[in-house]
């Protein structure tokens, strides 16, 4: 499972994000932001399987002091997003398989589908619960 969230302040609602979803028990848990407060992530590194935390300036102040635009993401925006990440990163698996493979690699594309969000993972935001694809 993949926790998002736009950055690490105190990390309350990350913290109770990761409690519940320790209850379904899952394999792995990931933790992703783009910014954190370094004490703060520092923490975090114990009660999750990896912690990515992209940036974590001094003096940290708040999350949307390092966002020029702070504006709420809306979820079709997050799954659109989502999906053309997906989609290209299915396209250079298929390239870097081909030039691996040759022309003997080529995958026959007659009634192949671009997966949807639902068929493929989940990530699971503090505040909401999306699918997604890779």
């Amino acid at each position: 499972m993949i926790l998002v969230d736009d950055g690490l302040a105190t990390g309350a609602s990350m913290k109770a994000a990761v409690r519940a979803l320790r209850r379904l028990n899952p394999g792995y848990i990931s933790v992703a932001v783009p910014i954190g407060s370094r004490d703060t992530c520092d923490q975090f590194r114990s009660d999750v399987d990896e912690l990515i935390c992209g940036d974590t300036p001094e003096p940290f102040f708040a999350v949307g002091t390092w966002y020029a635009n702070f504006l709420p993401t809306t979820d079709e925006e997050v799954q659109n997003l989502l999906d053309r990440a997906a989609h290209e990163r299915r396209v250079r698996r298929v390239q870097e398989h081909k030039e691996h493979k040759g022309h003997e690699g080529i995958l026959k594309t007659e009634g192949a589908k671009r997966m949807s969000a639902e068929e493929n993972c989940s990530i699971f935001l503090p505040s909401i619960f999306l699918p997604f694809s890779l």
